[in-house]
């Protein structure tokens, strides 16, 4: 029971962290060390980082592609994608897959991460995504700050955006030139 908690304290932790850093980040305040970063590297990297909880629910896990390096921070951009696989795993059903695939386009590399999980309607999308999507996350954290301006901290309100959505789910937003969420709801 103590290895537990002391487990999730360290992982609290690690997420805090993780959360003043975007934040410092996204205002700029931040000094960050841009590098080449291999995507089917980092692919592997997360998908060894979550044998474990695909394992336990049977889900297959894919790399397909290439190795292809794009400008980035490496902690972010495994972020990002070790948030997107940890829910292409807990959504999914038992026995399910999921994919990363990294594709050359016409005007840069592509990340793909698909699974056969519940996924969700366009509402649900609309509602868990559209409020991120279509506002930059410095203006969604603005709102955030004028809404609760009397009973809530701003320091509160960036911990409330990345605990609803995942810290790699907001740093997605912060190193993309464009996203695309494609979801169809099982049954």
């Amino acid at each position: 029971f103590a290895a537990d908690i002391y487990k999730e304290a360290q992982r609290l932790i690690v997420l805090i962290d993780d959360i003043i850093q975007l934040s410092k980040l996204d205002e700029g305040g931040l000094q960050t060390e841009w590098e080449q970063v291999d995507l089917y590297t980092l692919a592997e990297d997360v998908c060894d980082a979550l044998h474990a909880a695909a394992e336990k629910k049977q889900i297959t896990m894919q790399i397909t592609g290439m190795h292809s390096s794009v400008r980035g921070i490496y902690r972010i951009l495994h972020e990002m994608l070790y948030n997107l696989c940890d829910n292409a795993i807990k959504y999914n059903r038992d026995g399910g897959s999921a994919e990363i695939q990294i594709t050359q386009t016409e005007t840069g590399t592509a990340l793909t991460v698909s699974d056969n999980g519940i996924g969700m309607n366009r509402e649900e999308l609309e509602q868990n995504l559209g409020t991120i999507a279509f506002s930059g996350s410095s203006q969604l954290k603005e709102k955030l700050r004028e809404d609760t301006a009397s009973s809530v901290s701003s320091d509160s309100a960036d911990i409330d955006i990345i605990g609803q959505f995942g810290v790699g789910f907001y740093s997605a937003f912060m190193v993309s030139d464009h996203i695309d969420v494609v979801s169809r709801r099982f049954g």
